[in-house]
C-alpha cells in the first residue's frame, strides 16, 4: 500500500509541476502590467459587473456611461502633464480642474478615487453588494499605494481624482435626455407610427418602446444628422422583394439551427440582466483581454478606453436615431404575417425597431477603433463567457477585429431578431463613426493632441 501511494505521488508530480508553471505564467502575465494599467482594467471590469446585475442598464445607457468613464484616465493624464486645454478643445463644455503640474500626483490614486466617485454618482441605484465591492476595490488600491506615496501626495492625488470625476459627471448631467435614463427606460406615452411594415410592440411581450428619444442624446464627436442610416427600399410583401427574401433566410436557417449557428447566436446574445453584460460591455470585455494579452502601456490603454467609449456612445445615438426614424418591424412579425403564422425567433425580439442593428453598429465602431490602435491582425480567443453553463458561451477564436465584428453582426440573423440588411447597415454605420473617432490623435506621451476639424 505504501509503495502504491509513493508511486501515485510520483505519478502526479509532473502534473502538479505543470499546474504550478501554468499558474506562475498566468501570474507573471498579470503582474507584468503596471499599476496604471491594472487600475483602469479593474474598474472597467467592475462596471461590467454592474451592468450585468442592475436593472435598467440597457445598451444605450451602458454605452453612454463608457463614453464619460473613458474620459477620466485621459483627463488625469492631461492634468498631470499640464495639457488640460487640449482635452477642453475637444469638449468645450467640460470644465476640468486647473493643472496640478507643481504637485507629485499619483495617477493610480487619482484614477482610483475618480472611478469610485463617478460610478457612485452616475449609478445611484446600486445594490449593497456592488457598492461594497466598489468600496473594497478602492480601499485595496489605496492600501497598495500607501507604501509608495507620501501622505500629502496621496491626498493631492485623491483631490485631483475627485475634482475630475465631478467635472466629468457634472458635464454628463447637463445632457437632459441621457441623464439618469436608466431610471426611465420606457416611454409609455410614445405612440409608434402605424402602417405597413412599421414596428409595433410585440403582442406576446407588450413592453413599451425602449428609449425612443435616444437619438436626441448629446454626442461626443459626430453630428448625428450626418450619420442617418441609408434609406430602406419601399416596403412590400412581394415574394421577389428584399423583405421577403431576407425574412425567408431567417425562417430557413432556423429550421433547425445548426450547432454552429446556435453557438454563434448564444455567444453574442448579450444584454440579459443577471446573466451577461450589454453588447457595448462585450467590447469593453474584449478590450480588457487584448490589453492583458499585449501587455499594453498606460498611453495605449487610456487611448483605447477613451476612444471606444465615446465611439460606442455616439454609434448608439446614431443607431437609435435611425431606428426610430424608419421604424421597421422586426422580421419575426413579418414572418408570422407572410410566411408562417406560428414561427418564433430563437430569442424574443427586442422592444424597439429593427433597422439598423445595434449590435452590428457597436461591432463596426469598436473594431474600426481597435484595429487602428492595435492593428487588425490578431491571434485572439474571446473568453468573455468562459465557464457559463446557461448558454453556449465557450470561447471562440478570431484572427482580426473585422472578423469579430462581422460574426457579431451575423449572429443577429440566426438569432432571428434582424434582417441581413439591418446587420449590414449597422456594421457600415458603426465603421463610418469609428473612422471619425480615429481622427482624434493621442500621442504616445500623455500629451493629448488636437486633430479634429470640421466635426
Amino acid at each position: 500500500m505504501k509503495k502504491f501511494k509513493r508511486g501515485t505521488l510520483f505519478f502526479f508530480i509532473p502534473f502538479v509541476m505543470a499546474a504550478a508553471i501554468g499558474l506562475w505564467s498566468w501570474r507573471k502575465k498579470t503582474t507584468a502590467l503596471p499599476d496604471e494599467v491594472k487600475i483602469i482594467l479593474e474598474w472597467n471590469r467592475l462596471a461590467l459587473d454592474i451592468e450585468t446585475e442592475v436593472e435598467g442598464i440597457g445598451v444605450p445607457v451602458a454605452t453612454r456611461f463608457y463614453g464619460y468613464f473613458g474620459l477620466i484616465p485621459v483627463s488625469i493624464q492631461s492634468n498631470i502633464k499640464d495639457k488640460t486645454e487640449e482635452i477642453q478643445k475637444l469638449f468645450p463644455e467640460l470644465v476640468l480642474p486647473s493643472s496640478s503640474s507643481q504637485q507629485n500626483i499619483d495617477f493610480v490614486l487619482a484614477c482610483n478615487k475618480a472611478a469610485r466617485l463617478f460610478i457612485s454618482r452616475y449609478y445611484i441605484n446600486l445594490p449593497y453588494r456592488l457598492n461594497k465591492k466598489a468600496d473594497d476595490l478602492e480601499t485595496e488600491w489605496n492600501k497598495k499605494r500607501m507604501h509608495i506615496q507620501k501622505g500629502e501626495d496621496m491626498e493631492a492625488s485623491k483631490r485631483l481624482g475627485r475634482d475630475i470625476a465631478n467635472a466629468v459627471y457634472n458635464w454628463s448631467a447637463t445632457d437632459e435626455q441621457g441623464h439618469q435614463a436608466y431610471l426611465h427606460n420606457f416611454d409609455r406615452s410614445y405612440i409608434p407610427p402605424v402602417g405597413p411594415g412599421k414596428w409595433q410592440p410585440d403582442e406576446e411581450h407588450p413592453m413599451p418602446a425602449l428609449l425612443p428619444h435616444w437619438g436626441k442624446v448629446r454626442t461626443f464627436v459626430i453630428k448625428k444628422e450626418n450619420y442617418l442610416a441609408k434609406p430602406l427600399p419601399e416596403y412590400t410583401t412581394d415574394h421577389s422583394a428584399l423583405y421577403y427574401s431576407q425574412a425567408l433566410e431567417l425562417f430557413t436557417i432556423s429550421s433547425p439551427l445548426s450547432y454552429e449557428n446556435k453557438w454563434i447566436s448564444e455567444f453574442w446574445s448579450d444584454d440579459v440582466r443577471g446573466l451577461t453584460f450589454t453588447p457595448g460591455g462585450r467590447w469593453i470585455s474584449i478590450l480588457c483581454q487584448i490589453i492583458e494579452q499585449r501587455e499594453s502601456s498606460l498611453d495605449v490603454t487610456a487611448e483605447a478606453f477613451f476612444k471606444i467609449g465615446i465611439g460606442m456612445a455616439d454609434a448608439v445615438v446614431a443607431c437609435w436615431n435611425s431606428k426610430y426614424h424608419y421604424n421597421l418591424e422586426r422580421p419575426e412579425s413579418f414572418i408570422r404575417k407572410n410566411i408562417h403564422d406560428d414561427w418564433r425567433s430563437f430569442h424574443h425580439s427586442p422592444n424597439f425597431p429593427s433597422y439598423p442593428s445595434g449590435h452590428s453598429s457597436l461591432g463596426g465602431v469598436s473594431a474600426t477603433i481597435l484595429a487602428a490602435i492595435f492593428g487588425d491582425q490578431l491571434d485572439f480567443t474571446d473568453n468573455s463567457h468562459e465557464g457559463r453553463i446557461e448558454f453556449l458561451g465557450k470561447p471562440r477564436h478570431y484572427n482580426s477585429f473585422s472578423e469579430i465584428a462581422e460574426e457579431n453582426a451575423y449572429s443577429r440573423i440566426p438569432l432571428g431578431v434582424h434582417y441581413r440588411m439591418d446587420c449590414q447597415e449597422g456594421l457600415r454605420l458603426g465603421t463610418e463613426i469609428g473612422k471619425k473617432i480615429n481622427t482624434i490623435k493621442i500621442s504616445k506621451s500623455p500629451k493629448i493632441n488636437q486633430a479634429i476639424s470640421g466635426i
